[in-house]
């Protein structure tokens, strides 16, 4: 199966823009891919560059991407109070990706031939963001397996 990559993160990217909860924290024009704007609406999303490894055998195609997600978020306020820290509300953000992606998987069409894809949270980093002082970051990286059918 060629051109994982882009196979990969079209799925990835379709499926948190998809899913209701996520959204409803992180708006759809929020979610970036590699080529976010000088300066993103917050809060918002970013993924980084795919990494394949390609898995082929007898009667087998298709490869895992690893995928690095970032969701970066600021303090809530309401009235000049804050309401929700950016350390929470990126958690929060950070739960919502969990439940879109964490043990999912659906079959997409590839080239004509469908295609099973499921997605694995690898690891998981909550930490101050270092360009913003006042913002959080929620890091994980999504294994992506997709393998012909």
């Amino acid at each position: 199966m060629k051109g994982l990559h882009t196979v990969a993160r079209r799925a990835f990217l379709t499926r948190i823009k998809n899913d209701p909860a996520f959204i409803a924290l992180i708006p759809k024009a929020n979610i970036f891919g590699q080529s976010p704007p000088a300066v993103p609406p917050w809060p918002f999303s970013v993924i980084g560059a795919p990494q394949v490894l390609p898995i082929r055998a007898a009667c087998l195609d298709g490869g895992t991407v690893n995928i690095k997600f970032s969701a970066l978020a600021q303090p809530r306020k309401q009235g000049g109070v804050v309401i929700e820290t950016a350390e929470d509300h990126a958690g929060r953000i950070g739960a919502a990706f969990e439940s879109a992606i964490d043990s999912r998987g659906e079959t997409i069409t590839v080239d004509g031939k469908a295609a099973r894809i499921t997605y694995q949270i690898a690891d998981i980093v909550l930490r101050r963001d270092p360009v913003e002082a006042d913002a959080y970051q929620y890091s994980a990286t999504v294994r992506i397996r997709i393998i012909a059918e």
